[in-house]
């Protein structure tokens, strides 16, 4: 992605309405790569689509490359959820803030979204592999 200064969606994939339960999760994994600038590129994740919670969020600049990885926990129920922090790069390990959560209805499909945000038109951003993975958990 390249040539605009918009959030674009660079992948889509449907969670099925029910398919976490209650008590699993949803897990989101990218490897993506961007031009090594000292422009920023914001990389997002979001559930429930372009407008939807945002899971991941992370503007790296002098870097190439970069894995994002979230696990959205059903908080007991399939319209609460909680995960690590957005802006932390790997989203593993501790944190300085508290969780991200979401109110997405996972009763009904949800789309996983990964965005791309180049501060620049000549800065781009590639989104090489993702992968959508769900644990259900009743």
């Amino acid at each position: 992605m390249t040539d605009t200064t918009d959030e674009t969606v660079m992948r889509s994939v449907t969670v099925p309405g029910g398919a976490p339960g209650i008590h699993g999760c949803v897990l989101v994994w990218a490897l993506w790569s961007y031009t090594n600038s000292a422009t920023a590129k914001t990389i997002r994740v979001r559930s429930g689509g372009l407008t939807g919670d945002i899971i991941v969020e992370i503007a790296p600049t002098t870097t190439a490359t970069i894995i994002t990885t979230r696990v959205i926990g059903m908080a007991g129920s399939l319209t609460s959820q909680v995960s690590f922090q957005a802006s932390d790069a790997d989203g593993i390990g501790t944190g300085s803030s508290g969780v991200t959560t979401g109110g997405q209805d996972y009763g009904a499909d949800v789309v996983i979204a990964f965005t791309g945000q180049p501060g620049s038109t000549s800065a781009n951003i590639n989104l090489l592999r993702s992968e959508v993975w769900i644990l259900h958990a009743a």
